[in-house]
């Protein structure tokens, strides 16, 4: 599996024109800001049937992509923690990575690799979090 990945340009920042909320932008700036490099592009809204389904369907939430192509990688592991870690510090409520999700209210502090699996309950044969892709698993 690729490891430290990054090299990147700064990403495009979403803009609240786009539909993202202040929380959220001021959220990805503080993570590009702390991982210089290591952040290929970010994503925050898409369109859903359901606005309850995901927080990318109010503006609510942000992707970090780490790697070209969707590929496995470690990179993302220290941005994750260091989320989970100033969660308060930007309205935080959850965080996922690697089939993996860290939830403020559920959750201590804690490695990565001791999360939760994230949640397989809309997918039909999902084991350990896997949703079939790894764009899906938050890789």
């Amino acid at each position: 599996m690729p490891g430290e990945g990054g090299g990147y340009p700064a990403p495009t920042i979403p803009s609240t024109g786009s539909g993202c909320k202040k929380v959220a932008i001021d959220g990805a700036k503080a993570i590009v800001d702390a991982f210089p490099g290591k952040i290929k592009s970010i994503g925050c809204i898409r369109k859903c049937d359901d606005s309850s389904s995901s927080d990318h369907c109010t503006g609510m939430a942000t992707d970090m992509m780490v790697a070209d192509g969707g590929v496995k990688t470690t990179a993302g592991e220290p941005i994750a923690e260091w989320v989970m870690n100033h969660a308060k510090d930007h309205s935080v409520s959850y965080v996922m990575w690697g089939q993996r999700i860290w939830n403020v209210g559920r959750d201590s502090v804690q490695p990565w690799s001791q999360w939760r699996y994230q949640s397989c309950t809309v997918i039909k044969n999902c084991e350990h979090g896997d949703r079939g892709d790894n764009t899906a698993n938050h890789w």
